[in-house]
């Protein structure tokens, strides 16, 4: 159950500040693929209450990515992913899928929406992380 909850919560951290057109479109008729929205370093939490964790991700432009979640109070590590990730299909909610994939398994999966400077995941209903790029 930590582990789902955890997983949920990682995936939440994700979705505070990407804009939805750089997701749209893609490579194909001759056009750029769209940048990769994701790129770079961030820092996430569980919405709205912060929750016990937080979440450090770096995304890559070659779709790999490193993910240490730390405890909220003293900072120090809980846990660490690395894998690749995708974004691609859509969602219930009509946004950009994004999955992580660590050791050959699905370690989270969320829709990814824009935000007020951010980016938020979109788990669930009731989970949502907010993502902040550092």
């Amino acid at each position: 159950m930590r582990t789902l909850i955890r997983t949920c919560s990682i995936l939440a951290a994700l979705v505070l500040s990407m804009p939805i057109p750089t997701l749209a479109g893609g490579p194909g008729g001759g056009t750029q693929a769209p940048k990769n929205p994701l790129v770079g370093s961030w820092l996430g939490a569980r919405i709205p209450d912060g929750g016990p964790f937080r979440y450090h991700f770096t995304f890559n432009k070659n779709f790999t990515y490193t993910l240490v979640e730390t405890d909220a109070f003293t900072g120090l590590p809980t846990a660490s992913f690395a894998g690749t990730y995708t974004l691609g299909g859509v969602g219930p909610n009509g946004f950009t899928v994004l999955t992580m994939v660590s050791q050959g398994e699905i370690i989270f999966q969320a829709e990814v929406s824009p935000a007020f400077e951010g980016i938020w995941l979109r788990v669930s209903p009731s989970l949502v992380i907010g993502m902040g790029k550092l």
